[in-house]
């Protein structure tokens, strides 16, 4: 009970706080006279409250959006924040499956790529707080959430996102336990769509 009081909370939260962005974004816009300009800021905010139902979970019919709006972030260390609410957010709505498969068809894999590899160790001089580590740990519970298949695996671009996941794996520690649960995850899941398409082929 106190895991769906957490996760109802939290989408409450979530969509109080895009929304309350979105409504200060286009406040601003009308004080310094550019509401003819997108901003990117308001490229990831602009029409989310939309998005979303009363509860805060991400329509499914809307889901292109969020998949514009994931890669539309740069990779500047101020966005980490935003992506985790935003990952968030997705993650409590793909419980339900007819949403979750929603997000693999919009994309969601590619999008969310980028997340998971900024959290791979970066260069010296680039100052890192933990907190694209954590970007890149709800991703990884993002993704356990998802109904993947064997062709969203093979299509989700170069490198795929088995490699992506394999590489926090072993570049970064804090990540490792989830990312080998989803890889072993995948692996049967693998095994058994083989399985599936040679006992069709047999009895064809």
């Amino acid at each position: 009970r106190g895991s769906k009081a957490e996760a109802a909370s939290r989408r409450e939260n979530s969509a109080s706080y895009w929304r309350g962005l979105e409504e200060a974004i286009d406040e601003a816009q009308v004080q310094i006279g550019s509401r003819g300009r997108m901003t990117a800021l308001a490229l990831r905010t602009r029409g989310l409250a939309d998005c979303v139902d009363e509860q805060g979970v991400i329509l499914g019919a809307r889901m292109p959006f969020v998949m514009k709006l994931m890669l539309s972030y740069g990779d500047d260390e101020g966005d980490t924040s935003q992506r985790l609410e935003l990952v968030r957010a997705v993650r409590d709505s793909v419980r339900q499956r007819r949403t979750g498969r929603a997000f693999l068809n919009a994309g969601g894999l590619v999008a969310l790529k980028p997340w998971l590899l900024a959290a791979l160790p970066r260069a010296a001089t680039q100052r890192d707080d933990g907190s694209r580590q954590e970007v890149a740990l709800e991703g990884l519970r993002l993704l356990q959430e998802l109904p993947v298949t064997l062709r969203c695996l093979t299509e989700s671009g170069d490198p795929g996102i088995g490699k992506v996941v394999t590489r926090l794996q072993k570049l970064c520690p804090k990540t490792e336990p989830f990312a080998v649960g989803l890889l072993n995850s995948w692996k049967e899941m693998v095994r058994r769509e083989e399985e599936a398409r040679k006992r069709a082929a047999a009895q064809a």
